[in-house]
């Protein structure tokens, strides 16, 4: 039997998957084995399926209402994303967060850290 491999990452836990398949679909549902997220695979793409969208592709009546319900809900996705290309995180930086993520003893001073007020 002649299978294809298709290789994702769960775009909300990061923990990586293969899925091996007769033929790989156009569109496919599945949900993440650690989180439990629902995620889509769209043309090779996986992204995290939402209800709204899951309804919508339930009335989609060919491949083109496929693909323009799922590039509608994409766009609406990046409007409420934050765009961290232009930031300079470093792994210091990232180091310093765990860091003083760790030293926290009370929500408040979690909430301090987020905010930046995390100077003693």
């Amino acid at each position: 039997m002649n299978t294809k491999c298709l290789n994702f990452t769960c775009p909300l836990c990061k923990v990586e998957y293969e899925i091996f398949l007769k033929e790989i679909p156009y569109l496919m549902f599945m949900d993440c084995p650690h989180c439990h997220e629902h995620l889509s695979c769209f043309e090779g793409q996986i992204r995290i399926a939402k209800e709204e969208l899951l309804a919508e592709i339930k009335t989609a009546k060919s491949y083109s209402d496929v693909k323009t319900t799922i590039l509608k809900y994409d766009n609406i996705d990046k409007k409420h994303s934050i765009d961290l290309s232009d930031k300079s995180i470093s792994y210091d930086d990232v180091i310093n967060l765990k860091i003083d993520l760790q030293l926290c003893e009370t929500v408040e001073d979690v909430l301090k850290v987020i905010n930046g007020n995390n100077k003693k």
